[in-house]
């Protein structure tokens, strides 16, 4: 059986953009209400942070509408964000996993068609940690930072970048 080829974003240029991005696509995955030009608006305040010679990015819906990595090969993605099994739950009583919640991003690792350039990055919840100043993985309340953005309010320092903060809050207020 073939290993899973999981890579790491190991520079630290590439760790500012892989933070910015994902703190990104959990503000794009927490509504579908998002248009594409929306979606346009918020992919510009990251590239900054864009560790890459070529500046292709893309944010896929959930795999019941995309499928398969294919239409992020299509486009020159170069990562493939996998989220959790969405099946694999937790029980009450013991809080033991009846899955594993990475099943999902092992099998497609495993995929003898996984193009080599494109890296998988399991899925993590990235949060802002006021100790450090800094977005860290951990998990946080999207339900607490949407009001944020409704009411106005700013998130702490380093949460998002500005400018995509503020396309989402204009997004929110309307």
């Amino acid at each position: 059986m073939a290993q899973p080829k999981y890579k790491r974003i190991s520079s630290t240029k590439k760790s500012q953009f892989a933070r910015q991005f994902i703190r990104l696509y959990f503000a794009l995955i927490s509504s579908s209400l998002l248009t594409a030009h929306q979606l346009v608006k918020l992919h510009r305040p990251i590239r900054p942070f864009w560790p890459f010679s070529r500046r292709a990015c893309s944010t896929l819906a959930s795999p019941k509408f995309s499928g398969t990595p294919a239409p992020a090969c299509a486009v020159a993605s170069s990562f493939y964000i996998v989220g959790r099994y969405p099946a694999c739950i937790q029980r009450p009583d013991t809080c033991v996993y009846l899955c594993s919640p990475s099943h999902s991003s092992k099998v497609l690792a495993m995929a003898p068609s996984m193009p080599p350039n494109l890296e998988i990055l399991p899925f993590q919840v990235a949060v802002y940690d006021k100790k450090n100043k800094m977005m860290t993985y951990f998990d946080e309340s999207g339900t607490k930072m949407r009001q944020l953005a409704k009411s106005g309010q700013q998130p702490p320092d380093g949460f998002m970048a500005p400018a995509a903060w503020r396309v989402l809050a204009n997004f929110y207020k309307n």
